[in-house]
This record gives C-alpha cells, structure tokens and sequence, in this order.
C-alpha cells in the first residue's frame, strides 16, 4: 500500500526514461546530485520487481514473501541493486519494532526506570540486567550480536577519514542536513517531534558531537562511547514515532511510518555518500579504500540505528545508487523544510560569529557555502537567497587540492590534517561552540 502523499512520485516513475540520474531524467530527479565523476543510478532499481521477488502477479507463499526474499538477497549479496520501487513503498510503512517494543515495556515501567536498565545494559551489559523485560534483552540480542560483514579496523579508518577533514563540520551543517530537511515527509516528523527550528543551534551541536564520537578510533565498539549514543538514538527515534502516533496528528496512511526505515536510511547515507560528495566538491582527496572505509563505518551505525539489512549499503557505488531512488521518490522540499533549512543557516552563522574576524559575517555566506555544496537546483527548491556566496567553494578548491597534494607526500602535512579535523570539532563542541548561548540539548539530526 503506496502512502498518499508519494501517490504522484510513484506514478511519475512509470512514465520516467530508462536513463534515470542522466538527461533524460524527469524534472524530479533535478535534485539529485551525482558529482561528475560517479556512475549514474542503475535503471535496474527503478524497474518492476525482479523475479526472485515474484513480480506483480505471483502470490508467493509466507516463507517466499517479497520481504522475506529481498532480506535474503541482500544479505547472501551486500553488494546488490537497491531495493526495487515496490519494496521502497513496503519500507515507507516500516518503523524499528525492536526498539518500538523497548518503548511500549518502558511505558509500563516506573519513569525513569526504563532508561536506567538500558545504561546499565550499554555501561555492563545485558546479563548485568537480569530484571530487564524481555523487549530489553531482544534489542541487546540484536546489538551484541555483530554481523560477520564488520571489520573495526576498516570503521576506525573511515572515521579518521573523515576527521582529519577540517571542513567536515561545514560539509554535515552546508550539506548533509539541508539533503535530508529537503525530504518533506521526512523533516515533517522532525517538526512535528519538537522545537527543532527554534532549538536549531542545540540540535546541530548534538548531531556533531554524535558523528564525533562515532568516528573516533574505536568509535563502534561495544562499550565505547559512539555505540551507546547510537543505542540512545535510536531509542529516542522510538520514543518519538510512538508520541507522534499517539498525538493523533501523524497521518500513517498519507506519510507512512514515522521516522521510517527510507528515511532513517537516506539520513545514514547523507553522513557518508553525502559527505564524500560535499568534501569532494571542496576539494578533498580520498583513496579509494578511504572512500569505502567511511560507507562501512555508516553502514554497520545504520545496522546499530536499527535499518533493516537490505538497506544496509555495502560499497559507495551501492549507497549512492540507494541516495539516489531515495531523492525521485521522497517529495521534495516545502515551507516546512524551508523554514528548517533556515533555522539551520540562521545556527550555523551564529557560531560562525563567535570567531572575532568573522563576528559580522552575513547569513547570505552561509547560503551561498551551502548552495555550492547541494546544487543550485535544491538550494532553489529550498527557498535560498541568490547571492555571489556562492563562489566560495569554487575559489577555495583549488587551495583545498593543492594541501591535499602535500598530503599525499609530506607526513608533516599529514600529520596537520590529522590534528585540524578534531582541532575543528573540538571548537564546535567546546564551551563557545554551537548553542553556547542556548538552553539544554537536542537528539541527533
């Protein structure tokens, strides 16, 4: 059962050219953004159901069930196809039942008790729970249990990846954020869960200083300080679709599952596709092998968020095949994710102000860093001033290239770049960092 609301983007793929991602492409899927020198989305992911998924007319039978099937698939085959349009639709209605359960067994608990268990599960383990309900204990089974396809060392090079890139922070508020406000069903739960426009500057530093402490060496491991922040966020992601459909003002028949497994995918694939490709238009260099170490890293904190393993991208050229069926399908952006977007500008130039030659810097930078790094045709979509900001980025690349040059050949120059990134996140998190000015703290996103 299609949600209303993506009606129109479902019927829109029926009538789209076979070249999906190249010139042929409808005007939705304007808003992807494939750097130059990617391989355009496979066709494959926008066709009908494969067979081994039994195609429109089968009736498969319980054990043979699409789902069932696509699981398998993507399991036995990391490495395959995205889902096909057919299962997205599925997707669009499913949540975290894991998590969800830990929350329903939170409820019937005293307040606060709930969570205690949890940190003593996370700070000790499950064992050192023994009065836990078993919603506790089936959670902490799928978390301990760490999937085969996990390499530690691979994760803790892709976090360092990504530290040692000074710009990074400009790249997650500039790029991967304003990517994910654009999908309007999306940042319409993120509305709907708080104050996330007035609180912006809060909520930004918390997502900081939780890709911070997920990329740090180590950063996944069992009792460091990045598992459980994930843990703890996808409980609050629990907390919150449990609230919204309780509120009675989610619409699951138009919108689908709120904070659902295509979103919660898309937002994972935006810390790691994503932020290749913002660093990459900044002008930063990567191995091959650093490319792939950073997807790994996001793809086992995805497993860890609670994304289903089908969605679970295992190589880049996968992961941005998926980012981009995720953008045609995903209604693009309207006033709420404007405002988001804002909010958001409006945050990130207030820290910006706190470093004294830059304490009069107007929004508009902010916009234009922002537009060079998503493209203009989402930074359009997205209600931005049209400002000359914007050639920022293309002026500073070849100065980014030329550093990153040395780099390559200079362990001096390597040893900066691995001390500037945390220099940076350092900064941001400090005591004058993001919402220094600001009461209490925000989730992640």
């Amino acid at each position: 059962m299609i949600p209303t609301a993506y009606s129109k983007s479902f019927a829109g793929l029926d009538t789209l050219s076979p070249n999906v991602g190249g010139q042929e492409a409808s005007p939705r899927s304007s808003r992807m953004m494939i750097p130059a020198n990617s391989t355009p989305p496979s066709t494959k992911a926008l066709s009908a159901s494969p067979p081994e998924l039994g195609g429109r007319g089968a009736k498969p039978s319980a054990e043979d069930s699409p789902a069932v099937s696509e699981i398998k698939d993507r399991e036995a085959n990391p490495d395959k196809q995205p889902p096909t349009v057919e299962r997205y639709a599925q997707l669009l209605s499913h949540a975290d039942p894991l998590a969800d359960a830990v929350v329903e067994a939170f409820a019937e608990l005293p307040e606060g008790a709930g969570m205690a268990m949890l940190e003593r599960a996370l700070d000790a383990g499950i064992d050192s729970v023994p009065e836990s309900p078993q919603a506790i204990r089936s959670l902490f089974a799928h978390l301990d249990a760490v999937p085969d396809w996990v390499d530690l060392e691979q994760c803790t090079l892709g976090g360092a990846t990504f530290m040692r890139c000074r710009l990074g922070c400009v790249v997650l508020a500039c790029g991967s954020l304003p990517r994910v406000y654009s999908w309007s069903i999306a940042s319409k739960a993120l509305l709907m869960s708080g104050r996330l426009v007035q609180e912006a500057a809060p909520r930004l530093r918390q997502t900081a200083r939780f890709v911070y402490a997920v990329s740090q060496p180590g950063g996944l491991g069992r009792f460091s300080e990045g598992f459980k922040m994930l843990v703890r966020v996808r409980i609050v992601h629990a907390r919150v679709r449990r609230m919204l459909l309780k509120s009675g003002h989610w619409d699951s028949a138009a919108w689908g599952a709120p904070l659902n497994q295509c979103h919660m995918a898309g937002t994972g694939l935006l810390f790691s596709v994503g932020v290749l490709d913002g660093l990459d238009r900044l002008g930063y260099l990567f191995t091959g092998e650093e490319r792939e170490a950073l997807v790994r890293l996001w793809r086992y904190a995805g497993y860890l968020l609670g994304i289903e393993p089908e969605l679970l991208c295992a190589s880049e050229s996968s992961g941005r095949e998926l980012l981009a069926l995720i953008d045609e399908i995903e209604p693009g952006p309207n006033d709420e994710s404007r405002a988001l977007v804002a909010a958001l500008m409006r945050a990130t130039c207030d820290y910006v102000h706190q470093t004294e030659p830059l304490h009069k810097m107007p929004v508009e930078v902010c916009y234009g860093v922002s537009a060079a790094i998503i493209g203009p045709r989402l930074a359009e979509a997205l209600g931005y001033p049209h400002t000359v900001w914007s050639g920022i980025v293309p002026a500073v690349r070849p100065a980014v290239i030329a550093i990153e040059a040395l780099r390559t050949v200079s362990p001096a120059v390597q040893g900066l770049a691995r001390a500037s990134g945390p220099q940076a996140f350092g900064h941001l998190l400090g005591k004058n960092g993001l919402g220094a000015r600001a009461q209490g703290t925000g989730g992640a996103r």
